[in-house]
């Protein structure tokens, strides 16, 4: 059976509204399906997109590999391996799928039994929290970031919480360049170059990709912000936050005030992956996550 091609092409801006569409009704919560990630970064993976037997699907390349990424798959895979995989073999490659939850790869391993290898890497797993434990920092585990918080609103009385806008913006590329200067480099691709890039293009197309955000400020400095999208329905992807180290209990503030200003319906917030630097891992764990969101990948064999 000859299997029909599929016409991938550079993911745009306009494809935005239906991502969210079918992330909304997707069960899952990993920070690739928002779209300002798929944005921000499609520079460093020439990220296209196509839509196949009803499920939007992402080719990423990543030196000689190329790689696929499907939302709204669950109970489309079987329409969609095939396709896929002919795609692949076009290039020379195998099949490789990228951003698989439990359910996708149950299905998978149904459909096809025997034909791929998975794989998770801790580094590279989402951390997610209940948004009432970050909107609250309630309970013994949370009391050290309450003092934080605490001893923030002591030392400054008058700080200030805003949404982010545009107004903010270059003051958000200063605090970040120095942000940069001081932290440690990120796994692989993910380095502190690399992510200003990612994020000059959000800010640089702020009012297409919609952002939500919020800024901290005292006395009018911006000393931190944040910003980041809806996953699906019930989940909202953090994907960036900084804060100026010298302001202590700046990222205690405007993680809880940021999370209570945030929509109802967001019952969790994905706070994305550590990978794997020390440092970002005790951050993240410090919070104490309701889930290590594991994204597997898959290989054909």
């Amino acid at each position: 059976m000859t299997t029909t091609p599929i016409s991938f092409r550079p993911l745009a801006l306009t494809d935005r509204p239906a991502l969210q569409r079918l992330a909304a009704g997707s069960p899952s919560r990993h920070c690739g399906l928002n779209f300002i990630n798929l944005a921000g970064w499609s520079f460093l993976f020439g990220t296209e997109v196509a839509e196949v037997g009803g499920a939007m699907v992402f080719r990423l390349h990543e030196a000689d590999a190329v790689s696929y990424q499907a939302v709204e798959a669950r109970g489309a895979w079987d329409a969609v391996l095939d396709r896929l995989g002919a795609d692949a073999h076009t290039l020379g490659q195998p099949l490789r799928l990228m951003g698989l939850e439990r359910h996708d790869v149950t299905e998978i391993k149904a459909l096809a039994p025997g034909r791929f290898g998975f794989h998770a890497e801790r580094d590279y797993c989402d951390y997610l929290y209940r948004r009432e434990a970050l909107a609250t920092l309630a309970g013994k585990a949370l009391q050290p970031k309450r003092n934080h918080a605490n001893r923030f609103a002591r030392l400054y009385p008058d700080y200030r919480v805003a949404p982010l806008g545009t107004a903010d913006i270059a003051d958000c590329r200063d605090l970040t360049a120095r942000w940069a200067e001081t932290h440690e480099a990120g796994k692989g691709p993910f380095d502190p170059g690399s992510e200003r890039r990612a994020m000059d293009y959000v800010f640089d197309h702020w009012d297409a990709l919609a952002p939500v955000g919020a800024t901290l400020r005292v006395d009018g400095r911006l000393v931190a912000f944040t910003y980041g999208g809806p996953t699906n329905a019930d989940t909202f992807d953090v994907c960036v936050e900084k804060a100026d180290t010298r302001y202590e209990g700046a990222y205690a503030v405007i993680n809880r005030d940021f999370v209570r200003s945030l929509p109802e319906r967001f019952a969790y917030v994905n706070r994305e992956e550590d990978l794997g630097l020390p440092g970002l891992r005790r951050a993240k764990l410090s919070y104490q996550p309701v889930e290590l969101l594991e994204k597997v990948a898959a290989t054909e064999l």
